[in-house]
């Protein structure tokens, strides 16, 4: 749909490779960040599984008949590929842009706190809002730590290898599209659930911003990429106000502001 294009046509790829960055893609989960149009290379981990794969097992008998562990084994490999190769990037003789969607700390739980497998006994979901929903809000708290324990882990061993391994300073970026959903939005937008679904993580290691003090707790992922541009590529983008919209899931997609 119009969404989807609008990621993969995003005026930031399209900025960068203007400016000659090699945009490198990585395996995502979700079939909008997956195929990426417009990238010069397209990572694969060899695995098989897709979106509409996945929902396809997921909603007929087969889930139960060994497939479904199949299902899990996939997702975890792409998580953890996406780690390796985030940390042992070559050198491809020009500046690089590298995007990797990785759905995790996102359900489903399959990772302990030290990587081993975990296969849920429910139908593999990506997503928050189906029918097995209560049954992953009650795993929020007993499993949601240990994976994210885990991912943790593999974050911190990933940024320091990208930084070590560049011959200039990298930019990083570790941005979350939502916080965690132990309380469903689809059970209504309560001020609490809200609140945690936009609580993300967003930190940006850019050396040459270090010391200007534009970075607060409070800024929104609508500024990153025009403070960040502004800075390294001398470009005029407006710094837009810090603003939150809950969007309805059904149409006309009403859109709320939300102030806490």
């Amino acid at each position: 749909g119009n969404l989807t294009r609008q990621i993969q046509y995003s005026k930031v790829f399209k900025l960068l490779k203007e400016r000659g960055y090699n945009f490198i893609s990585l395996p995502s989960a979700y079939s909008a960040t997956n195929d990426m149009p417009l990238a010069n290379i397209t990572l694969s981990y060899g695995g098989a599984l897709n979106e509409f794969d996945n929902m396809a097992i997921s909603l007929t008998p087969l889930s139960r008949f060994g497939l479904r562990n199949m299902q899990y084994d996939d997702h975890r490999k792409k998580i953890n590929f996406n780690f390796e190769q985030l940390s042992k990037l070559d050198d491809y003789k020009k500046p690089m842009f590298v995007f990797s969607h990785i759905l995790s700390p996102h359900p489903p739980f399959l990772f302990g706190e030290k990587g081993e497998p975990i296969n849920p006994d429910i139908e593999f979901f990506i997503n928050d809002f189906n029918k097995v929903g209560p049954a992953i809000m009650g795993d929020y708290k007993t499993q949601y730590p240990n994976q994210i324990k885990y991912l943790n882990s593999k974050l911190l061993i990933m940024v320091d290898e990208i930084i070590k391994n560049s011959k200039k300073p990298p930019i990083i970026i570790l941005q979350g599209d939502h916080g965690p959903a132990s309380i469903l939005l689809s059970d209504g937008p309560t001020k609490d659930a809200l609140k945690e679904h936009f609580s993300i993580l967003n930190a940006i290691y850019a050396p040459a911003l270090k010391n200007d003090g534009i970075f607060f707790s409070t800024m929104s992922p609508v500024n990153t990429f025009r403070l960040i541009f502004n800075k390294y590529f001398e470009e005029k983008y407006e710094i837009l106000p810090d603003k939150r919209y809950y969007q309805s899931r059904t149409p006309p997609f009403k859109f709320d502001e939300v102030i806490f």
